[in-house]
């Protein structure tokens, strides 16, 4: 049922799921970025169309349906690394952006268990780049982050 610019969906009666609706004649066009538009106003739009998406949604997975936020800008994730040469894998949690996860991972951090991994094997880090990392969880508490790891290893479902 759409309201306004939201759709509420009520099909589980336990929980109300809304998202931002559009009309089947929306076309997405807005004021273009490098029109003669006041700088200001073309941050308000950003910032309201931003506003917007995120109070009307009421999961993160509607809201970044409709913000469309580039994969390597993903924080406060749970995070596979899967070794595209040998299949071994490590699961970590960072509250970092996925672009420095992968970044240091491959490269520059030594203390981590992918980069052991990859300077110990050459075919191993020729093969390996961002497409190994997969986003397995997100979530805004850090404490949740670290038990949606525990439950990716484990198996157990730990909710805050």
């Amino acid at each position: 049922m759409s309201f306004l610019d939201a759709l509420i969906n009520n099909k589980d009666p336990s929980k109300l799921i809304t998202s931002v609706y559009h009309k089947k004649t929306f076309t997405g066009l807005l004021t273009n970025f490098f029109s003669f538009t006041s700088f200001s106003y073309k941050l308000g739009l950003i910032r309201t169309l931003l506003d917007r998406a995120y109070k009307i949604n009421s999961t993160r997975l509607g809201f970044n349906e409709e913000v469309k936020i580039p994969r390597s800008f993903h924080f406060n994730i749970v995070h596979k690394f899967a070794c595209a040469e040998c299949n071994s894998a490590y699961v970590g949690e960072m509250s970092r952006h996925l672009s420095t996860i992968v970044r240091e991972h491959l490269s520059t951090d030594k203390n981590s268990n992918s980069f052991e991994q990859l300077r110990s094997s050459d075919k191993c880090k020729r093969a390996s780049n961002d497409s190994c990392f997969t986003i397995l969880d997100s979530a805004k508490l850090t404490i949740t982050l670290k038990l949606n790891r525990l439950h990716k290893l484990c198996g157990k479902a730990y909710f805050i």
